[in-house]
């Protein structure tokens, strides 16, 4: 991989990102996506890690490749430097936890007024007539 002097992506799920981003990206070496917009354009235009192209133009797609083949390479150290806590399994499994966490506090907590539905009408009724007995 270190001899690549580009590396090539080909996705058409907008809402992922590929995690061939991830080892490529480690290596510091420019990274040119065939993509629609989304979530894998997001992060090679937030990180700086290439160009990407929309499937469906392939004039734009020779010119945006042509352009990715200048792009220079960065040493790993600084892309370790600046990026690795952002995408360390620890630091997103913080920001899951905290997501979960508010998620929770946000939803109301269920009163003795407010009845209380499981699964369908009848767990509706026995649980409704739980509550009316507390």
């Amino acid at each position: 991989m270190q001899s690549a002097d580009l590396f090539l992506l080909f996705s058409d799920d907008h809402f992922q990102v590929l995690a061939k981003f991830y080892e490529y990206f480690q290596t510091g070496k420019p990274m040119f996506a065939v993509t629609p917009e989304g979530a894998l354009t997001d992060v090679l235009q937030s990180t700086g890690a290439g160009l990407w192209a929309a499937p469906e133009n392939p004039a734009e797609i020779a010119e945006r490749f042509l352009s990715a083949l200048d792009l220079p390479s960065r040493p790993q150290e600084d892309i370790i430097e600046r990026w690795s806590h952002q995408y360390h399994f620890r630091y997103l499994t913080q920001r899951l936890a905290g997501f979960i966490s508010s998620s929770i506090e946000a939803r109301s907590v269920p009163t003795r007024d407010t009845p209380l539905c499981l699964h369908g009408d009848a767990d509706f009724q026995s649980t409704t007539a739980r509550s009316e007995s507390i």
